[in-house]
């Protein structure tokens, strides 16, 4: 329905992103799964610091969202591979297995990227 141009999915993202400052997990999650759907590359820079933020929430279910949202901006945008690689590599030694299998994910998804031509 909507275009990654439209003026609206930045809106979006905006109030997305306060979502993700609430105290309620709801909102967090909520915006977590939206987000993962609405990134842009332009937008990434914005969001991938927030996004690193909730992989250290004290919900597992969290945590896992995060990792998922952060996997689909890095299929926007390869170039955060170097910003979110400590911390994905941190999550591989969680102590929920849930978060540990997406970190995997994750790593697996990073590296079965096509090289880029030269």
């Amino acid at each position: 329905m909507l275009n990654e141009s439209d003026q609206e999915v930045l809106l979006l993202v905006n109030t997305l992103v306060k979502d993700l400052r609430s105290r309620n997990v709801i909102e967090v999650n909520m915006a977590l799964t939206a987000l993962a759907h609405l990134v842009t590359k332009e937008m990434s820079g914005m969001v991938v610091p927030m996004l690193l933020d909730k992989t250290t929430h004290s919900k597992d279910f969290s945590r896992k969202k995060a990792l998922v949202c952060l996997q689909h901006v890095l299929t926007k945008d390869p170039a955060v591979a170097d910003q979110m690689r400590s911390r994905v590599l941190a999550c591989l030694g969680d102590p929920d297995p849930g978060v540990v299998a997406v970190a995997v994910q994750v790593c697996c998804a990073k590296k079965s990227k096509p090289p880029k031509p030269k």
